[in-house]
């Protein structure tokens, strides 16, 4: 037996679980609603409108409660024994029967609702003893009051019930397949973010070792600004993906770095559209972009170079983001590409095939662009 206390912390459990749910969930539910209804009041309708027997208003009325009787079944009570006692645990011979006892039992109490129903008045006069079909020109008399209708009306809603419940299980079984994707997917994409950091690291401090036998003021003003910028990524704690506006933040700083390094040989041409401000990248997407265009084409030009960013929206679903910049013509430092690398593993990752890296090459010029889905 389940003690009061027990039963009482069940019950709370339950009001708990059925007041968690998701929009789309609740959207399939007023759709299992209308169908249910409309069977309900389809079945009533074979016995023909009759005033006598209530009319158009009290067969609406007894559709409208027994469609909406499968629903709080479902939801207050077959729903959280799924989700408490069945999805979450290996399916076998002993959970399934209970699954199905459960669901006679709530088929059960259905039937006797019906039962209720018809022998009330709250609908108008609606109780029918037998209906006549004529098949071939033969009458047949169905009796309402015999066993075989009450069993095969038990079966009949054993069978939704049943139905419902594995639609449930499979949706719920989808859904949480999608959940581990996207669990995955977020590990793998910060997991090469966090391959960046060293990286960008390694190529910060190589820049302040260069500067301190050049101006040990300006090596202190670089150590500086660095520490201003891991304070951000330490403040900032670094998810699969930010905005587009963050992005730039975190990217001016290390151009603000490399700007008092390269003094005027780094020329910087930004244009970034308000429109595209809070757009999705992948974390330090644009600091990688930073840093292969300052390593490989503008540090070994002995001359001024530039770095130019660009975004725009080039279509209501799509937008871009351009980065280009000068190299020089006697020839490029070698790299591992290691960076462009990682930006398309994480855009795949992110995006999918929604995303699409182009890179071109010229003399001068190297630029790399972004098509990307605008959300």
């Amino acid at each position: 037996m389940i003690s009061g206390p027990k039963f009482k912390r069940f019950v709370t459990y339950y009001w708990r679980l059925s007041r968690n749910y998701s929009t789309p969930y609740a959207i399939a539910q007023l759709l299992v609603f209308a169908v249910t209804t409309f069977n309900i009041l389809s079945n009533i309708l074979v016995l023909g409108l009759d005033e006598s027997l209530g009319g158009l208003a009290g067969y609406v009325a007894r559709g409208l409660t027994e469609g909406l009787l499968f629903l709080v079944f479902c939801h207050y009570v077959l729903r959280g024994y799924l989700k408490t006692q069945f999805i979450q645990y290996s399916v076998n011979l002993k959970r399934g029967l209970r699954l199905l006892a459960l669901l006679a039992g709530i088929s059960a109490l259905h039937v006797l609702f019906i039962y209720h129903f018809d022998a009330s008045s709250y609908f108008g006069d609606l109780e029918t003893d037998s209906m006549t079909i004529v098949i071939n020109e033969k009458e047949h008399v169905v009796d309402f009051n015999t066993p075989q209708i009450w069993v095969i009306a038990l079966l009949n809603q054993l069978i939704l019930y049943l139905l419902w419940s594995l639609l449930y299980i499979f949706w719920h079984a989808t859904k949480s397949k999608r959940e581990l994707q996207k669990q995955v997917q977020e590990a793998r994409i910060q997991q090469l973010t966090n391959q960046l950091n060293p990286h960008f690291l390694f190529n910060t401090l190589n820049s302040i070792r260069a500067m301190i036998f050049e101006d040990k003021t300006k090596a202190a003003e670089l150590v500086t600004q660095l520490s201003e910028l891991f304070r951000t990524h330490l403040q900032a704690h670094l998810k699969p993906s930010t905005t587009v506006e963050e992005e730039w933040r975190i990217a001016k700083q290390y151009l603000d770095i490399e700007k008092v390094r390269l003094e005027e040989r780094l020329q910087l041409n930004i244009d970034i559209e308000p429109d595209t401000l809070e757009q999705k990248l992948p974390t330090l997407l644009l600091l990688t972009l930073a840093e292969n265009a300052i390593k490989h084409g503008i540090a070994p030009v002995v001359n001024e170079g530039l770095l130019s960013l660009k975004t725009q929206k080039t279509a209501p679903d799509r937008w871009q983001l351009v980065m280009s910049n000068s190299v020089a013509r006697e020839q490029q430092m070698p790299g591992t590409k290691t960076g462009l690398k990682n930006t398309r593993q994480r855009l795949q990752l992110m995006f999918a095939d929604k995303a699409q890296l182009q890179i071109t090459k010229s003399a001068d010029n190297f630029t790399v662009t972004l098509d990307l889905p605008y959300v």
